[in-house]
């Protein structure tokens, strides 16, 4: 090829982190959740994935140059014009918007329950596998205890700040790295601009209910 890009999207910490998380309670029992965080915080890894992106383009650096890399803040592309899609086309500087594509169809979107969702289910589904009907009613509780258009994350507030204490030192240098090519990149707030249920929101009717 006369030319190479590698386009890379990167998700604030705390939105990867419990993507990851439902990954793993959606194939296999997850771990005890505080000791599994504990761990992540120590090792700034999650299931073996970098969640210090520093060490992640330090990767990419071996196999590319500084002008062959992009980086796209995940949070940033879904609240611009047209989406992600709207900035994948304009990335690849495509003559295209979202509008003359055609749409996924809904029973082939890959779109993730609520978190809490998925942590409620799978602790009442231990030691066995959580499944998907079980999910639709711990959601169905969540919406009925808190409402059906309130977000909701499986962090509580203290754990989320110390993501935000770990993790935001670093996302600022890997900006100050890629300022020369891309300036004024950055990955954007933890949890995308925040939630409404927390775990620790969770009361006894709820659990009752679920």
């Amino acid at each position: 090829f006369d030319e190479v890009q590698l386009i890379c999207v990167l998700r604030n910490q705390a939105s990867f982190l419990q993507s990851v998380y439902q990954q793993i309670a959606s194939s296999r029992p997850p771990a005890d959740w505080p000791a599994y965080f504990d761990r992540v915080i120590e090792i700034r890894m999650a299931d073996g994935l970098m969640l210090d992106y520093n060490l992640f383009y330090s990767h990419l650096l071996t196999g590319f140059s500084r002008p062959q890399i992009r980086l796209i803040s995940y949070d940033h592309a879904t609240r611009a014009e047209g989406g992600i899609i709207g900035t994948w086309l304009r990335e690849l500087d495509l003559p295209l918007s979202p509008a003359d594509l055609v749409p996924v169809r809904d029973e082939d979107a890959n779109i993730s329950a609520e978190p809490l969702a998925t942590f409620t289910a799978a602790r009442l589904s231990r030691p066995g596998l959580l499944t998907g009907a079980l999910v639709n009613l711990t959601q169905e509780a969540l919406r009925q205890g808190f409402g059906p258009d309130r977000r909701s994350t499986l962090f509580t507030r203290d754990e989320l700040a110390r993501l935000e204490e770990v993790f935001a030192p670093m996302n600022a240098a890997l900006s100050a790295r890629v300022a020369l090519y891309q300036p004024g990149f950055a990955i954007g707030p933890m949890l995308g601009g925040g939630a409404a249920v927390w775990r620790e929101d969770l009361t006894e009717e709820f659990w009752i209910t679920a």
